[in-house]
């Protein structure tokens, strides 16, 4: 194992993951920087989301080491990458992924409310969010009750509200183009 260079907040060395036989990662490497934008651009099936969900610690790569803040993600538990993704990692995916029973100011603040912040707190963080998105009107209505275009906005306010560390989006717009397309 080789300690990653003490300026990258994620670190990444010769990923290899594969489903179901087929590759999806083979010997991937990649390097972020504090307050880098790197973007992961490639066709259909090529390992995009397998690479942000391995250096998310969503999935473990089956060589390789990920590194956040020099701390081994490929070596933690998974309990351990779960507080991880819940208090520094933001996502935003294709799809909003918002929990049905809850309301949009829920949805947003959920980060928060699952560290165990207060749910004042937590209501006036999401609640900020939502109306710098221009949707605080819809704060108390259900996933349901939204349009797929404000459901990916409360998506990207979740993923905001609880500042975290790094924002991973995989392909946070699809949806929105899908709508867009749906409506002419």
């Amino acid at each position: 194992m080789v300690a990653p260079p003490d300026n990258d907040v994620i670190w990444a060395r010769s990923l290899h993951h594969s489903h179901n036989g087929s590759p999806g990662l083979a010997g991937v490497s990649v390097s972020v920087r504090d307050a880098e934008i790197l973007a992961v651009a490639g066709p259909r099936g090529s390992g995009k989301t397998t690479l942000l969900h391995c250096l998310s610690g969503r999935l473990v790569p089956e060589q390789g080491e990920v590194w956040f803040n020099s701390l081994p993600v490929h070596t933690m538990a998974a309990r351990v990458r779960e507080r991880l993704r819940r208090e520094r990692f933001g996502w935003i995916a294709a799809d909003p992924q918002l929990v049905p029973e809850l309301t949009a100011w829920e949805n947003a603040a959920l980060p928060l409310l699952l560290r165990g912040v207060a749910h004042r707190t937590a209501k006036k963080a999401a609640t900020e969010w939502l109306e710098r998105l221009d949707i605080a009107a819809l704060a108390r209505k259900r996933p349901h009750a939204l349009l797929q275009v404000e459901r990916q906005r409360v998506s990207v306010a979740r993923a905001l509200c609880a500042r975290p560390t790094v924002i991973f989006a995989d392909e946070p717009t699809a949806t929105l183009h899908r709508a867009e397309l749906s409506q002419l």
